[in-house]
């Protein structure tokens, strides 16, 4: 097996998976949605920083194009407005 970390011997690696795989999938999908939850909260942080005045509307505006595309994040940004989720 080639190591997934070049920084970690192998040996310990093993020992990791191991370790993983007897928690089980439930286990690795909770870990999985956490990462998630990290990476999205992360790219927030990362849009406001570099956008300080920027509004709710225009914060998600930003990730979603980022994700999805333009369309999709005008589509997404004018339900949500319509919605409510942006105030009055």
């Amino acid at each position: 097996m080639k190591p997934l970390s070049r920084d970690t011997p192998l040996e310990v690696e093993e020992v990791w998976l191991q370790a993983l795989r007897r928690r089980g999938g439930i286990f690795q999908l909770e870990r999985l949605a956490e990462m998630v939850d990290l990476g999205r909260q992360a790219a927030r942080v990362a849009v406001l920083r570099a956008h300080p005045d920027a509004g709710a509307a225009q914060v998600d505006e930003t990730l979603l194009r980022e994700s999805y595309g333009d369309e999709a994040a005008r589509r997404v940004i004018a339900l949500r407005g319509r919605l409510g989720f942006y105030g009055p």
